[in-house]
């Protein structure tokens, strides 16, 4: 029960910050001011980022992994 309780927490804040993500991509701000504004960790913004680009990443990477020869 514990396990699914940390389990269910952290799709929350995986959900959360690349919430953040989607919203600082659509404000046109750099990520410095719009974590300043947030009142967001940078390095903390940086490393869901960096989760969030390689998320994407491999969505579109399995969409074109399969090719009909």
């Amino acid at each position: 029960m514990i396990n699914q309780d940390i389990m269910s927490k952290n799709l929350d804040l995986r959900r959360q910050m690349f919430e953040m993500i989607e919203q600082w991509q659509q404000s046109g701000l750099t990520k410095k001011t719009f974590c300043e504004q947030q009142s967001i960790r940078h390095h903390s913004f940086f490393y869901w980022y960096k989760c969030y680009r390689q998320q994407h990443a491999g969505i579109n990477n399995k969409e074109s992994a399969f090719l009909k020869v």
